[in-house]
């Protein structure tokens, strides 16, 4: 999934939730990634859930696009560089192996 994040993305993001980044990123949600889709593609809500249905529909899971857009907002500077998103993607398939 091609996203790309900017200045003005981040702050509609921020805008709509009326969060910060952080706040709006600790909300792991549907909701919260049909936003970061939809920012981050230049599209509609409804062609953001499209989006989403066809990456699931590929093998993937909602995890892997959760880290997937933290990853992009990372390149784009808009989380710190250091931050070790191998580490955070192993925990989150910890997590999602405990739930089931």
């Amino acid at each position: 999934m091609e996203l790309k994040y900017t200045p003005r993305t981040i702050k509609e993001i921020e805008d709509i939730t009326k969060k910060p980044l952080q706040d709006v990123l600790s909300d792991f949600s549907m909701s919260t990634i049909v936003i970061f889709v939809q920012k981050g593609m230049a599209i509609d809500e409804d062609k953001a859930y499209e989006k989403i249905d066809e990456y699931l529909k590929g093998g993937k899971d909602i995890f892997i696009l959760y880290t997937e857009i933290m990853e992009k907002l990372q390149d784009a500077g808009f989380l710190p560089r250091q931050l070790d998103l191998k580490k955070v993607k192993k925990s989150m398939a910890q997590e999602a192996k405990t739930e089931i």
